[in-house]
């Protein structure tokens, strides 16, 4: 944790949420190796909240396929957006804390689309059996039409506005550790590696606290679905949800989502190597 002499800066922002306005407020510090950056460096820019995903949370074809931890069987499932797994908790059970770490997607452009094209990874707190909200950080990758790859690493606390941090550079290949702990269900700590950025955020939208995510996602905005580009393997390494109670859980027993188009041809795949790690791979 940054010590508490760090430069802090508060933002305070109102974010429509349908007709009620959702207020949401963050506090961030951070470090890069040895040096504290000043609140003049530390930047975040707020972003028009994405819109919710069709049929996001429950694609057709779900079917069993394996037992894991505690005599519960993975899922497999089905979706236009979602490559990626997801532990869901069963009541009256809710999550401390979310923690992963996966590479910054490495794009190739996918033949018979335009460019640009791109795609998101992140980890997160809910948004598959319950989405009336969704706390999630992580990254995207941007390709051109000459092959050019930008990179942007962000968060969200959907339906608020989403903030890309310029000052935690990345690119394509790199790593990025996210831990997200709540301290309630409307405030939640937030620690992203390499730089060691720190953000406390409260929401007026409550999460359940029942999902633990970890997504890579074809990236869609208020314009549509975006272009998803081809992709190298992504992986998501050690990836654990702690419950208030203590137990941890990795992605035994949890959904595996994999992403298809309209016509059901499958885009890309998640495919498990343990209870810690898994990969998504790209399907043309």
């Amino acid at each position: 944790m940054p010590p508490s002499s760090l430069l802090r800066t508060l933002f305070l922002l109102l974010a429509v949420a349908g007709s009620a306005i959702a207020e949401l407020t963050f506090v961030a510090t951070a470090r890069q190796g040895d040096r504290e950056i000043p609140s003049s460096e530390l930047k975040f820019i707020r972003t028009t909240p994405r819109p919710r995903h069709p049929n996001l949370h429950g694609g057709p074809g779900q079917t069993e396929t394996g037992t894991g931890e505690l005599g519960k069987r993975d899922i497999t499932a089905y979706g236009p957006s979602w490559c990626g797994a997801s532990q869901q908790l069963a009541a009256p059970e809710q999550l401390s804390s979310v923690y992963g770490i996966f590479n910054v997607p490495k794009l190739k452009l996918r033949a018979g689309l335009s460019a640009p094209q791109n795609a998101a990874a992140w980890g997160g707190v809910d948004g598959d059996s319950c989405n009336r909200a969704l706390l999630q950080v992580g990254v995207t990758t941007l390709i051109n039409s000459n092959g050019r790859q930008i990179t942007e690493a962000w968060w969200q606390w959907w339906p608020s506005a989403s903030y890309s941090i310029p000052s935690i550079p990345t690119a394509p290949g790199d790593w990025m550790a996210v831990n997200i702990t709540m301290t309630s269900s409307t405030s939640a700590s937030m620690y992203v590696h390499p730089t060691r950025i720190h953000i406390n955020v409260m929401a007026a939208m409550a999460l359940c606290r029942t999902n633990a995510t970890w997504i890579f996602e074809d990236y869609y905005d208020r314009a549509g679905s975006n272009n998803m580009a081809d992709f190298n393997d992504v992986w998501f390494e050690y990836t654990t949800a702690t419950t208030v109670g203590g137990t941890k859980l990795g992605v035994d027993g949890g959904v595996f989502w994999n992403m298809q188009n309209s016509t059901g041809q499958l885009k890309c795949t998640a495919q498990k190597y343990d209870n810690s790690n898994f990969f998504v791979r790209s399907v043309m």
